[in-house]
């Protein structure tokens, strides 16, 4: 009998690994599926439902990096930044990835910290198999614009315009840009380069709209009519009809 005591406690152990082992896996596999309900629910803006899907996938995978990552946002739409920073910093810390520094730096961004925001946009730009740097460069130019570097945030605005030629926001912010640093006329000349591509480019025009003076009111008419012609959203044409009166 004393010699089936060490076989007998090799069993026992390898039984108590094997059911730790299938505990560890059943955890994962819960905390996983609570993580997507968690993601899905910030998609469809039930924060609540977020918020408890995504704490109990933390209980279950503590030092998971995307599971805190997500916390953190659900922290940052509820508009507690500081707890969203907090979480941000954990889980870069436990494993970084330029989605993660970019959206770091929008947070740091909508902290009021330009600077800080910077520097995680362009360690996010440093990765080349990020697949939405188009995104990155157009924070950083955020980030720049915040900063009076004019220059350098229209240049990151070009670069993000090169990646994805689709996206017309990088082209907004650069009209801003020019806004903000005095060159209006450069700011009108994009502006109205962009309506001619998309006569029914809506935010195109209700920024170019103030910015042409009374001397050019028969441009301003002939914009808003093209528009009413291109535009496909009722409540658009309603709008461009109402700035005509």
């Amino acid at each position: 009998m004393i010699r089936l005591l060490p076989l007998l406690t090799a069993a026992l152990l390898a039984g108590c690994a094997a059911t730790h082992e299938q505990q560890m896996e059943k955890a994962a596999r819960e905390g996983e599926l609570h993580y997507e309900m968690g993601v899905n629910a910030l998609r469809s803006g039930d924060i609540p439902v977020a918020f408890r899907e995504l704490m109990r996938a933390q209980k279950l995978r503590p030092d998971d990096a995307e599971v805190t990552a997500a916390l953190a946002l659900a922290w940052r739409l509820r508009g507690d930044l500081h707890k969203a920073e907090a979480l941000y910093r954990k889980a870069l810390a436990i494993k970084p990835t330029p989605a993660m520094h970019n959206n770091f730096g929008n947070l740091l961004l909508q902290m009021g910290r330009p600077a800080e925001a910077e520097r995680q946009f362009r360690i996010a730009l440093d990765d080349p198999r990020y697949t939405r740097q188009d995104l990155a460069f157009i924070n950083l130019g955020d980030a720049l614009a915040a900063q009076g570097r004019y220059d350098a945030a229209i240049a990151a605005y070009r670069k993000a315009r090169i990646i994805n030629p689709h996206q017309h926001t990088s082209r907004l912010r650069e009209a801003e840009a020019f806004l903000a640093s005095k060159r209006k006329p450069y700011a009108v000349a994009l502006l109205l380069t962009m309506l001619r591509a998309d006569p029914a480019d809506r935010e195109a025009l209700q920024m170019v709209l103030p910015l042409l003076g009374a001397e050019q009111r028969p441009e301003a008419e002939r914009l808003l009519r093209r528009f009413i012609e291109a535009a496909t959203n009722e409540a658009d044409r309603a709008w461009a009809k109402a700035q005509l009166r």
